[in-house]
């Protein structure tokens, strides 16, 4: 048997992987897919929301958004508000409310699942670490292909956060 791959990436990788498993599971049991429940609670949250607003929260492209809300409306659970000119606005229907209600209740669940045997305090500095992580792995790397000791070696360097920004 294969050793498992102790460094930090690897448990990282692995315990993504098994927590998106049992969220997938737990979304299909309501009918929807993973990434749909994120439209869902936004919409919960802030009432009517355009589809360029939704690309942004969710940090996808406009196209992405057209389309995970076309199959939300044919399950009846968002509708679609065309508004002046070209925007289009949507919201949840009241099935929508329901099913949003019903992810809080399932992520609840999979919490629990996911912090048993935890006491409270390793609870919440699992939390304080996990944010930790996710800021230091915020800014997006830009990968320079540096020739070292082997052909295969990449250098990443961190990309200033002025070119992240995206002229109009």
């Amino acid at each position: 048997m294969k050793k498992f791959n102790k460094s930090l990436s690897a448990q990282l990788t692995n315990v993504a992987k098994l927590h998106r498993m049992q969220a997938a599971s737990l979304l299909g049991r309501i009918g929807l897919y993973p990434g749909q429940e994120k439209i869902l609670k936004i919409l919960a949250k802030h009432s009517l929301c355009t589809m360029s607003m939704l690309a942004e929260l969710l940090d996808v492209r406009p196209p992405t958004v057209t389309k995970m809300v076309t199959r939300l409306a044919a399950q009846k659970l968002v509708q679609r508000d065309k508004g002046l000119s070209r925007i289009t606005a949507v919201r949840l229907t009241k099935l929508g409310e329901e099913r949003a209600k019903e992810i809080s209740r399932l992520w609840d669940k999979l919490d629990k699942k996911t912090l048993k045997n935890f006491r409270r305090r390793d609870e919440k500095k699992l939390k304080k670490l996990l944010r930790k992580i996710s800021k230091n792995l915020a800014k997006p790397p830009r990968t320079t292909i540096t020739p070292a000791n082997d052909e295969t070696a990449f250098e990443i360097e961190a990309l200033p956060a002025s070119d992240l920004k995206m002229s109009a």
